[in-house]
This record gives structure tokens, sequence and C-alpha cells, in this order.
């Protein structure tokens, strides 16, 4: 489910020093709608600023349909099973 990647962060290890951590943000996630064999894919593509150090997060999430591109809700992807995520690492 999407819902444990919307707001939470997470942490990896440089393989090459160990003492360096990334962190990454969700802002993608591409799921797709029907039956195995045929069916249709969907992204919602986050957009904004997360204020990470004091706790607001400050964005917005848009549903990309085709041609139909609206705001949602994250409570509205919350529950879908992703096919695919896409994170952006912190600077």
């Amino acid at each position: 489910e999407v819902a444990s990647h919307i707001v939470s962060l997470i942490i990896f290890r440089n393989a090459e020093d160990g003492n360096e951590s990334y962190i990454y943000n969700l802002t993608g996630v591409i799921i797709h709608v029907g039956p195995l064999d045929s069916g249709h894919y969907v992204a919602y593509s986050k957009r904004g600023e997360d204020v990470i150090n004091e706790f607001i997060y400050n964005f917005q999430w848009y549903l990309c349909d085709d041609e139909d591109i609206r705001k949602i809700n994250a409570r509205d992807i919350a529950n879908k099973e992703a096919y695919v995520l896409f994170y952006e690492r912190e600077k």
C-alpha cells in the first residue's frame, strides 16, 4: 500500500561511506487499474516542498489520467496498490 510511503522518509547508507545518510521523499506513484492482460495505468505526482525539520508537509498531489489532471488529497491514494514508486533524494 502507498500509505506507508506518503509522508515517511527513507534513509539509505552509502556503501562506500558508512557515515553519510540520504533521505528520499516519495514524489510519484504509478498504479494499474483493471485486469492484468489489459487495463490502464494512472500516475499520481506530488508537487511542492516538504518542510522536513518542522514536520510541515506543504505539497499537493495530482492524479494524471491521460488528459485528465486534477488535484487530489493524499488520502485518495493511500490504499492503492503501487506498481512503481518514484523518490527524490533530499539535497
